[in-house]
């Protein structure tokens, strides 16, 4: 599944607010190892992410979330669970 880097939305009611933060401050203290041919680097998953007046608003690292897709990373699990529960705006 191909995401896009930017989430903006409020949580649609079927995770709460809290579990959804619990997900994000996971997510954003994760670091994946991504390989570009001969060279790896670390990325964040999660680059950075607010929350104001019930509008989750988050910014993924592109190759960390392209890592997770491809490679059956647990954590992919979480993501999509943010994707699906915060309606965007």
């Amino acid at each position: 599944m191909k995401y896009s880097r930017t989430l903006r939305g409020t949580a649609n009611g079927f995770v709460s607010t809290e579990t959804l933060l619990q997900h994000v401050k996971y997510l954003a203290c994760e670091i994946v190892t991504i390989s570009n041919g001969n060279r790896y680097y670390t990325a964040s998953i999660i680059e950075n992410w607010q929350l104001n007046d019930g509008i989750f608003e988050f910014t993924f690292t592109e190759g960390a979330l392209e890592f997770l897709v491809e490679t059956d990373d647990p954590r992919g699990d979480i993501v999509k669970v943010l994707f699906d529960e915060i309606k965007s705006k």
